[in-house]
């Protein structure tokens, strides 16, 4: 399933301006769309690929201002962690250096328990 992270701050209608995209609720709904119209108690906002406009947007509907938008196919998540595809790709790539080193490191000092005249099993 495709979603968005929508990155918002509350803001105070006065500081909002044309072309400001905004967080607001119409209809139960919760929508993100820009500013196209601001008059002193309200304002007009449309989608961008949106024909119509919204109609009037009053300051008791408006969420806050975005700032930042994020599409989860650009992030994998898991646990609730967040990981970008660049720090999946170090992560990979440190572990497969770590293990490569690790091998090298027992090959030369040769811990195998044999190699020690010591057994694994417990009950020697």
């Amino acid at each position: 399933m495709n979603r968005i992270i929508i990155y918002f701050k509350k803001i105070a209608f006065n500081n909002l301006s044309i072309n400001d995209i905004v967080l607001f609720k119409k209809r139960g709904r919760v929508l993100t769309h820009r500013v196209t119209y601001k008059a002193h108690n309200h304002l007009i906002t449309k989608g961008d690929n949106n024909l119509n406009a919204d109609g009037k947007i009053f300051p008791r509907q408006i969420i806050g201002k975005v700032y930042q938008v994020k599409r989860t196919s650009d992030v994998l998540k898991r646990n609730g962690q967040v990981f970008s595809p660049e720090s999946l790709y170090l992560l990979q790539l440190t572990l497969i250096i770590f293990s490569t080193r690790l091998i090298d490191f027992f090959k030369v000092f040769d811990y195998r328990p044999e190699a020690l005249g010591r057994s694994l099993n417990k009950f020697d």
